[in-house]
This record gives structure tokens, C-alpha cells and sequence, in this order.
């Protein structure tokens, strides 16, 4: 099974994915300009300085390697699902998460910010401290970048070493499941999106 994904997949993968909304962009000419959105509402377990500001010192890009992507395990999402009562309003935190096709990569290319109940976008400093980032490769990999669809900037996962990774996760997925090909989403949001905080993305069957 190739790393890679042609748009007409991506496209019908997204649009039967479970609890995420497929949005076409009507606005835009172009072609491959749907995307895939995704919230979640997640406990603060890192409250954000008051004095942080939306923009920050953006860093230098750089791609994660394989070899950093395929030794990182994912991480436990309970927390999406935590519904306590009577928690402070600024416990939580807002996660908004935008999945959309990279025609340079041939890969889902991974937007998403991070906002306050009063709807103040975290800093890039506080956004990587909520996340708890460990590795530093994966930090590196992540900077803001400008929105392909909407203005303003968005924290944004490289995608160059996605096809390397997915490629043999794939082959091995096919391997232990020959008689159902597991949605290739699924597949990427387990090992790429997972490392941000996304959940793991279903498909509805064909």
C-alpha cells in the first residue's frame, strides 16, 4: 500500500468520517479546497499566562523525521471525553482542528489552534505547552503558518515525512488485515494527528 493519497480518496474518506464535518469552500475556484474539521473540548491542564498574546516569535520549520515519527507512541484521549461538572470555564480549552490535502505531498496536511472559552487564540508558546510536547523533533515540526483557506495563522504539523511513515503502517496494516483495508485517515490520524491531540478519525464503509 503506497504512503500516499490522491484527492478523490481524501475527499470521499473525509466526507464519511465520524464526528468531524467535511466543508467544501464555495468561495474558492480551485480545485482540492475541501477540508476536514474537527473540535474538541479538553480540560486546561496548562492555563495559559493572561499576558499571552495571539502572535508570537514564529520558529524556524523544520520536518520531523521518520525515524522520530515512527518511535513516538500515541497518546491517551481520555481526556476528550472528560465531562466534569462545575469546573471553571477557563479550565477548558478549545482545540480546533482543520485536516486538509497537501497536493505537494500527496498527504492530509494538519491545521489547528487553540482557544480560550472567551475565544482568544493561544500563543504558539502556550499552544506547545498545553500539548506537552517531549520530543523535541515534533516541536520543531510544528510552526504557524498562514491558513490556505481562512486568513490568519495557524499552527501547522509538516507533512514531508507523512508518505515514509504511512507507507510502512500501511503495508504492515495490510498484512495482519488482508480481507479489509483499513480508510487511510484512519490510518494517518493514529500516527500523525494523534501527536497533536487529534482523535483517531472513522470512516463510515462504502
Amino acid at each position: 500500500m503506497a504512503g500516499v493519497i490522491d484527492w478523490k480518496t481524501f475527499e470521499s474518506e473525509g466526507q464519511r468520517c465520524i464526528d468531524a464535518k467535511w466543508h467544501t469552500n464555495k468561495t474558492v475556484t480551485q480545485r482540492r479546497t475541501g477540508y476536514l474539521e474537527y473540535e474538541l473540548i479538553k480540560p486546561n491542564a496548562q492555563p495559559a499566562h493572561e499576558d499571552s498574546t495571539y502572535l508570537a516569535t514564529e520558529p524556524e520549520e523544520s520536518c520531523l523525521s521518520y525515524d522520530a515519527l515512527s518511535t513516538i507512541e500515541d497518546e491517551d484521549h481520555a481526556a476528550a471525553d472528560d465531562t466534569r461538572s462545575g469546573s471553571h470555564p477557563q479550565a477548558w480549552l478549545k482545540y480546533r482542528y482543520h485536516v486538509l490535502y497537501s497536493s505537494v505531498y500527496s498527504v492530509p496536511e494538519l491545521y489547528f489552534e487553540v482557544s480560550k472559552p472567551t475565544g482568544q487564540v493561544l500563543s504558539y508558546s502556550d499552544v506547545m505547552a498545553t500539548l506537552a510536547i517531549g520530543v523535541p523533533e515534533l516541536a520543531a515540526s510544528i510552526t504557524y503558518k498562514a491558513h490556505p483557506v481562512f486568513s490568519g495563522l495557524w499552527c501547522h504539523l509538516h507533512p514531508c515525512n507523512t508518505a515514509t511513515l504511512l507507507s510502512e503502517l500501511r503495508q504492515q496494516i495490510g498484512a495482519s488485515t488482508p480481507e479489509q483495508e483499513v480508510p487511510y485517515l484512519t490510518t494517518w490520524s493514529s500516527a500523525v494527528g494523534t501527536l497533536v491531540g487529534l482523535p483517531i478519525l472513522q470512516c463510515q464503509p462504502l
